[in-house]
């Protein structure tokens, strides 16, 4: 897998195994895609926000988890 696209966002494989050693989401961002970001309102960082939260947060509940991907899943349009 090179990339998945989730809402019109793409995450690399890359930024997917930064996301899984980072402590919060926006450590996998580089600052060019934070100022990127800036401009279409978050949503870079919301979906990897998401991703974070549903596989690599331990201290998410299994329900915080199920709403997290349930979000995830909703902005895919059902695609996955």
């Amino acid at each position: 897998m090179s990339k998945l696209t989730i809402g019109g966002v793409n995450i690399s494989t890359s930024q997917i195994n930064k996301l899984s050693h980072a402590s919060k989401a926006r450590d996998a961002m580089s600052i060019w895609e934070k100022i990127k970001d800036w401009f279409n309102h978050g949503q870079k960082e919301h979906v990897l926000k998401l991703l974070y939260h549903t596989y690599f947060n331990p201290k998410n509940s299994i329900f915080d988890k199920v709403d997290c991907f349930a979000e995830l899943y909703s902005m895919t349009g059902g695609a996955i």
